[in-house]
C-alpha cells in the first residue's frame, strides 16, 4: 500500500465514524476566531451531511478541498481530509 493509499484510508476512516468526525469538525471550530465561534455555541451536528451547523455558518467535512477534481497542489489529500466555512 502506498503512503498516498494510506491518506486516503485514514481520511475516509474519518467520514464514517461519527466520533472521529466529531473530534475533527471541532478540532477545525477550535481554530476559528472568537467573533466565528460563537455562530456555533449551540451548533447541531449533521452526521449524513458530515456537518457542524451553526447559526449562519456551516462547518463541512470533505475529503479533500474539491472532491470531484483530481488531486493536485491546490486539492491535496491528507489524512485528516479538509474542513471549510460555508
Amino acid at each position: 500500500m502506498t503512503r498516498h493509499d494510506l491518506l486516503v484510508q485514514k481520511s475516509l476512516e474519518i467520514g464514517r465514524s461519527k466520533t472521529k468526525l466529531k473530534k475533527r469538525l471541532l478540532e477545525a471550530k477550535s481554530v476559528l476566531t472568537n467573533e466565528i465561534k460563537t455562530r456555533f455555541k449551540s451548533a447541531k451536528f449533521n452526521f449524513g451531511k458530515k456537518q457542524l451547523v451553526g447559526d449562519g455558518y456551516t462547518l463541512q467535512w470533505q475529503v479533500r478541498r474539491f472532491p470531484n477534481k483530481p488531486e493536485g497542489y491546490y486539492n491535496q489529500q491528507t489524512n485528516v481530509g479538509i474542513v471549510i466555512v460555508k
